[in-house]
């Protein structure tokens, strides 16, 4: 399998001469609440902090590269997968790198190659190396520059060729707000400065459960959207392309073994494709964690209820 990307003959996005300065004030998370949320949560041993205008906490790394990822110049050929994680972001990265390749169902590069991840060098361990062949590249274009300092994924992002397909879970105001004119945390305030924005051009708003019970619909509208203008004939094959059970065996678009490979998993312990259906909550929620759910939703209810999400879909791919 080829991992090594195909980089731009130069760096797609150059950085202006002055950079915005990043508008939001980063404060460490509580040494009490930090304590249980490494307690809670295993993956959280690098310290977490709180954007102070809008509650998202981010790891603690993300301070190093918060400037950068504001800054970061988005082109107007780029389509950007923005998704709270854990909310379909690789199935939606798949089915749109496939309509914008030209229907490549062949590629032997990884996902992570042909959609980077922004802002994937705040959230590595900090501890482990970084692919030696791309920080080679890295290296090569940016001499005397250290990968790790500058940041080697979104060295990537910058420096992948058009039309790039390019995946964050950051939500809007982290981000430029040039982003619409070119092209974690607090659940409820990520996807609602989605929201607010869904009648923009530029964006369009997909809910996993939706593409979950009707996916030929909601490609018809991503294929309107990107104006590719597929028939039904080449979408069915996306969908099939697409479908759970084949993305789960495709070791393009299911890193567990690599990332067990090297140190990211445990081998054993959950996997970076699950299950692939929507309802699992049900199978999880005790009566009082779903109590806690409902008091959780009820504090967001003025954002909670402009928002048609469904709960009670169960199809599985």
């Amino acid at each position: 399998m080829q991992s090594k990307p195909v980089f731009a003959p130069q760096s797609a996005s150059q950085p202006d001469a002055m950079s915005t300065a990043f508008p939001h004030s980063l404060e460490p998370l509580e040494a009490a609440t930090q304590a249980e949320v490494e307690k809670r949560f295993l993956g959280c041993r690098f310290g977490l902090v709180r954007v102070k205008e809008t509650g998202f906490l981010m790891p603690a790394h993300y301070a190093k590269y918060a400037e950068k990822y504001y800054n970061f110049r988005f082109l107007e050929d780029d389509v950007v997968v923005m998704t709270h994680p854990k909310c379909g972001t690789t199935w939606m990265q798949e089915i749109v790198w496939t309509m914008r390749s030209g229907l490549d169902f062949d590629t032997p590069l990884e996902l992570g190659v042909r959609s980077p991840f922004l802002e994937f060098d705040s959230l590595e361990n900090p501890e482990l190396e970084p692919l030696e062949e791309w920080a080679e590249e890295f290296r090569a274009r940016n001499p005397g520059k250290d990968p790790k300092e500058e940041g080697l994924y979104l060295f990537l992002a910058d420096s992948s060729p058009s039309p790039r397909t390019i995946k964050t879970h950051l939500p809007f105001s982290l981000l430029n707000p040039s982003l619409l004119d070119t092209s974690k945390g607090p659940y409820w305030k990520h996807v609602a400065e989605g929201w607010e924005k869904r009648d923009h051009p530029n964006v369009l708003f997909i809910f996993y459960e939706d593409l979950k019970e009707d996916i030929m619909r909601e490609m018809r509208r991503l294929n309107a959207f990107l104006g590719t203008g597929y028939t039904d004939e080449q979408l069915l094959k996306v969908a099939e392309h697409t479908k759970f059970s084949n993305m789960k065996s495709r070791s393009t678009t299911n890193p567990t073994e690599a990332a067990v490979k090297v140190g990211r998993f445990k081998a054993g312990e959950g996997e970076f494709v699950r299950k692939g259906m929507t309802g699992g909550w049900a199978s999880y929620f005790t009566t009082e964690l779903e109590e806690k759910f409902e008091q959780w939703v009820e504090k967001w209810k003025d954002v909670a209820s402009e928002i048609p999400f469904k709960y009670e879909i169960n199809k599985k791919a």
